[in-house]
């Protein structure tokens, strides 16, 4: 929102940080991909609105951002929809759910109210999500996870990367990763046939059934110009760094001066 700029240019003035550029993330990933496109799918990013699709650890986006006409003028976000607690954290506490369940039907023993082994469920079930982003399958190994009378208890489960993407669904609830971004080409009045280009951001976008269920859904497959779905915003972001000072920053560094 504007409040959320201001107060951001205002704390970078505050510690000497003259040269202040707020960009959205959905236009930050559009800059980005449209300095690393070349040829003809650069002129389609300057030509046509891009759909940018973002699911991240909590939060999931989808944006219709199109190139400005006026030369160095930043792209604008057209429309925008998003969702909270649809990200990657979820898809992570429905591996914990899965696995403890499992576990307690196996040993009598609940993981979840141990701290400790809580903790160890939830990073190995964030490895297996990043592993089965490209592999088929992996395994989810938690050696010693807990004790009881009997001695030491082990977790080892085998897991395909079906299995997880039933789960992670289930997670999810009635939330439609389609419909977020049907919605928000609607708001923007651009069919699907208009769009440019597909970007997705964000490491949830790594997903391979994630990906795909957007890709169906505007009927295209997303456009690859070689950045990672998690640097594509900080890219874009970054870009301004190795541009000429623009009129508002000179002002405002000029205003700075005059004031001391």
């Amino acid at each position: 929102s504007e409040a959320h700029v201001a107060a951001a240019r205002a704390a970078a003035l505050d510690i000497g940080l003259l040269d202040v550029a707020v960009v959205s993330a959905p236009v930050a990933a559009f800059e980005g991909a449209r300095a690393a496109a070349s040829g003809t799918l650069s002129e389609v990013l300057s030509a046509k609105p891009a759909l940018v699709v973002h699911m991240g650890g909590r939060r999931a986006s989808a944006s219709v951002v199109r190139a400005q006409s006026a030369a160095g003028a930043a792209a604008a976000v057209l429309a925008c929809r998003s969702a909270l607690f649809v990200g990657g954290e979820m898809h992570d506490e429905a591996l914990v759910e899965q696995l403890a369940s499992e576990f307690q039907r196996e040993h009598g023993i609940d993981l979840r109210v141990d701290a400790f082994a809580l903790s160890r469920l939830l990073d190995g079930a964030e490895k297996a999500r990043h592993e089965l982003s490209s592999a088929p399958a992996t395994a989810v190994s938690l050696p010693f996870i807990t004790a009881d009378a009997k001695g030491p208890k082990h977790l080892h489960r085998e897991l395909s990367r079906s299995e997880f993407e039933a789960a992670a669904d289930g997670a999810l609830g009635g939330f439609s990763l389609e419909r977020l971004c049907l919605d928000a080409l609607a708001d923007a009045g651009v069919d699907k046939a208009q769009l440019g280009a597909l970007l997705l951001t964000g490491g949830m976008m790594r997903t391979p059934h994630l990906r795909a269920r957007v890709e169906r859904a505007v009927g295209q497959c997303a456009l690859d110009v070689g950045l990672n779905p998690e640097d594509a915003c900080a890219v874009g972001a970054a870009l301004p760094l190795f541009a000429p000072r623009s009129s508002q920053f000179a002002s405002a560094a000029e205003a700075a001066d005059a004031a001391a």
